[in-house]
């Protein structure tokens, strides 16, 4: 937005105001994570909930899990990551029978995409 108003001098003196979103904790990620997983009716297993502050502080500081950059938005990574666990848990449920309730709402390491050794 700043290059796109630097652009017109006569923009620049329209738009004096700027407002700074400062980028969520590692702790804020984590409960966007879970308040949505809960919102969506699904549950995170012990190793979920032990790890999910760990797994967002790693993947904001390591930029070989995430391709941060100036577009990074790290709201939008926990979107991202909740849509695709989901996917990830079907396909892990697929191959299993019977199914409960329980097992279709629980969401595990795995579906996040990380490993118990991770």
């Amino acid at each position: 937005m700043k290059a796109f108003i630097d652009s017109n001098p006569g923009l620049q003196s329209r738009f004096n105001r700027y407002i700074e979103f400062p980028d969520y904790s590692a702790q804020e990620l984590a409960s966007i994570f879970l308040q949505k997983a809960n919102e969506c009716q699904y549950t995170c297993d012990g190793d979920v909930r032990a790890s999910i502050v760990d797994i967002m502080r790693r993947t904001w500081t390591n930029r070989t899990c995430v391709a941060k950059d100036k577009n990074f938005g790290n709201g939008r990574f926990v979107r991202n990551l909740f849509e695709t666990a989901i996917q990830r848990q079907a396909v892990r449920l697929s191959t299993q029978s019977p199914l409960t309730a329980e097992m279709l709402a629980e969401l595990t390491l795995h579906d996040l995409g990380f490993t118990y050794d991770d």
